[in-house]
């Protein structure tokens, strides 16, 4: 009997092992791959369609960006006078930090990218920024884009013939050729050059935020600083007849404006205005 009892044991014994064995080798390696999804690629445009002034801390700032870059589009024979360039940038030098520099680029259009448009019209503008835009921000510089258009410019499907450029985003701004030919025509003092040079910084100025409602406006209250119109509305201007951000009716060249244009078309900013930018970060 114990030898019988042994032998059971070790049968089963011997069969439970293999049993185990012949199961481990039908076993067969899974091997699970979890593939990551892939990111959809920014939108360079996500970030440069937002009001006019939205970037002004981080053009006046280091915070962000330590450089910038200014991208010059136009039509052969429609490139901005120099002096309106240099002006331009000693402007921004006076009033925002950029110790990595102020970079020019410049986009030749095509002959008829433009003048196939006409009349221009928010939607046109779009279309051309869209195409032929090629600077954007990066880790550390900011790009603004300026288109100069050549052509009658819309507002609300009619010619306007007083806008000589203006902001519609926190890095786009759009210059009438024509609009300023004519205002330039009338102005003794300076002509084109001074007017296309005037409007580069005015324009500038709203991206830099000037001037801003009193919602926005970091310094002043209610008609402290802002001008207001016949009907009581905001003028998105200051009130200060001697000021670059003043505005006279819809021409920002009346009242002598021009005539106060100083070396180098360089127009001042009154004490209000430095002082929003001051508040805001800049110089």
């Amino acid at each position: 009997m114990k030898v019988l009892y042994f032998k059971i044991l070790f049968l089963a014994a011997f069969t439970s092992f293999l049993f185990v064995n012949c199961e481990s080798d039908d076993t067969e390696e899974v091997i699970v791959v979890v593939e990551e999804e892939e990111e959809d690629p920014i939108d360079p445009f996500s970030l440069e369609r937002e009001d006019g002034g939205a970037d002004a801390v981080n053009i006046l700032t280091e915070d962000v960006y330590t450089s910038l870059t200014i991208e010059l589009a136009y039509v052969e024979g429609d490139r901005p006078k120099q002096t309106s360039l240099d002006s331009l940038t000693a402007f921004i030098n006076r009033r925002a930090y950029k110790s990595g520099g102020i970079t020019y680029t410049e986009t030749v259009l095509p002959s008829s990218a433009i003048s196939s448009l006409a009349p221009i019209g928010d939607n046109d503008v779009n279309a051309l920024e869209e195409q032929y835009r090629t600077q954007f921000r990066s880790d550390t510089d900011i790009a603004v884009w300026i288109l100069m258009v050549n052509e009658d410019i819309l507002d609300d499907d009619t010619v306007d013939e007083s806008v000589l450029g203006y902001v519609d985003t926190n890095t786009r701004m759009v210059m009438s050729i024509p609009n300023m030919i004519t205002e330039g025509e009338g102005t003794i003092e300076s002509g084109y050059d001074g007017v296309e040079s005037t409007t580069f910084q005015h324009e500038f100025g709203h991206w830099i935020g000037l001037v801003n409602g009193p919602s926005d406006d970091p310094v002043h209250g209610p008609g402290e600083h802002e001008g207001i119109d016949d009907e009581g509305e905001g003028t998105g201007h200051c009130k200060v007849a001697t000021c670059l951000m003043y505005v006279s009716g819809n021409n920002p060249f009346q009242e002598g404006y021009i005539s106060r244009l100083q070396n180098g078309f360089l127009v001042e900013l009154d004490a209000l205005c430095i002082a929003d930018l001051q508040a805001l970060g800049g110089k």
